[in-house]
């Protein structure tokens, strides 16, 4: 018998379970569908910049693959090239108050084939006669291209705004890309666990700055600017920021020195990136900084910044969290959902506005092996997760839509956190 977390109403799940199972033509070849997307090299570049044919071609691949959304009466395509907004009118008594809004993209990161075992954008389905159905390879097979529904930041911004032109607010949720269902990822824990996002750390660049006395290498000043950076970086990592559950700001760095090999550089600077716990403020962060450097030669000066997400309502009484964390244990029986910290960002901060409850996550059960793939070589997804997610969407897609997020909480109860 399946064991019902105290945050997700029992009634709720055995309404969920009683749902019907997604089951089609479509539903079976969808391995084959998502291999075909893989071929598109929808590449965003760090400048921004995209090639628009690829994008074109990617956007005409969906509506020729799914005709029945395309050309249905239900559904308006909003265009914002080259990202798109599906509008798909509910069937319950209540759809207004049951609107919710799901978010993927389209635009993959940058590829080095020279190291992956095969074409990055063959679209392969591995092993497909295999049980459990093989794998498909490919960029973008994990991130994200499973879950299209708009594009990059570029578009999310665009439609974000155009949600606001038309008075959207108040979404019982929001759902965006996040922390998949880890298994044999975190230490100490037997079984899966379905991470929910119910906020994300924010980030800040900090250049850190010395200056000394410049000259030649073969006669090397006693005050040097590499030095005192040195002592400056060794004295921030000796003094680490607190940490919150094992989950505390990490930083990385990149430095710059010498513009020649023989030239004693009269300034040196380090560019520290913190990625920024909800616990701690962009503020606190730089006089922890100024703090552990020690040093009033050392000038550290804010780049540029984002603060760290709200956290959305979790627990027994807030609605939306429950029906995630339901329609989770709905594909994926053994797994406990919890909710977490996404140490990634993502388009969600162009959505605030429109939900208290944005969230993140992804339906596929993960080992430390395919996490290794998210941005890196040889990503993959099994045909198993490609199917549990589209049961996943279609599960919670007709929740939402009977209400069933709403069916046992008063509204004066939907902000909770309780667990």
């Amino acid at each position: 018998m399946l064991e019902v977390p105290s945050y997700v109403h029992p009634s709720t799940m055995e309404q969920i379970m009683q749902l019907p199972n997604m089951s089609s033509s479509t539903f079976l070849n969808l391995p084959s569908i998502l291999g075909m997307a893989l071929t598109f090299p929808t590449i965003t570049n760090s400048s921004g910049s995209y090639d628009p044919v690829v994008f074109r071609g990617f956007r005409e691949f969906l509506v020729h693959s799914f005709p029945n959304v395309f050309s249905s009466s239900n559904v308006e395509v909003h265009d914002s090239f080259p990202s798109f907004l599906l509008t798909v009118q509910g069937s319950g008594e209540n759809a207004t108050a049951n609107s919710f809004l799901l978010l993927g993209h389209m635009d993959v990161v940058p590829v080095d084939a020279s190291a992956w075992d095969d074409d990055p954008f063959s679209g392969k389905w591995l092993d497909k006669e295999t049980e459990g159905g093989g794998f498909v390879y490919g960029r973008g097979a994990i991130d994200d291209k499973l879950s299209v529904v708009v594009g990059g930041e570029y578009g999310a911004r665009r439609l974000a705004n155009f949600l606001e032109s038309k008075g959207v607010k108040d979404l019982l949720f929001i759902l965006d890309e996040g922390m998949p269902i880890l298994e044999g990822a975190i230490a100490g824990l037997e079984v899966p666990v379905a991470i929910i996002g119910v906020t994300e750390k924010g980030w800040m660049d900090i250049r850190v700055e010395a200056t000394g006395v410049a000259g030649h290498s073969s006669i090397p000043p006693l005050s040097q600017a590499t030095h005192a950076l040195a002592t400056a970086i060794h004295n921030l990592h000796s003094s680490p920021h607190p940490v919150f559950l094992n989950d505390g700001p990490e930083e990385h760095l990149l430095l710059a020195v010498a513009p020649k090999d023989n030239v004693v550089p009269g300034t040196a600077w380090a560019l520290v990136n913190h990625r920024v716990h909800p616990s701690e403020s962009l503020e606190e962060v730089v006089r922890h900084d100024i703090s552990a450097i020690n040093d009033d030669n050392i000038n550290v000066t804010v780049l540029d910044s984002r603060a760290p997400h709200p956290i959305s309502p979790y627990g027994a009484s807030s609605p939306a969290f429950s029906l995630l964390a339901s329609v989770a244990l709905r594909v994926c029986p053994e797994a406990v959902p919890a909710p977490g910290v996404l140490v990634a960002n993502t388009d969600t901060r162009h959505y605030l506005q429109f939900s208290r409850s944005v969230y993140r996550a992804m339906p596929y059960l993960l080992t430390p092996q395919d996490l290794a793939g998210i941005h890196g070589n040889n990503e993959r997804i099994s045909a198993a997760n490609v199917w549990r997610a589209a049961q996943y969407y279609h599960t919670l897609i007709m929740a939402a839509d009977l209400g069933l997020a709403n069916s046992h909480y008063s509204q004066a109860g939907r902000g909770g956190r309780e667990l």
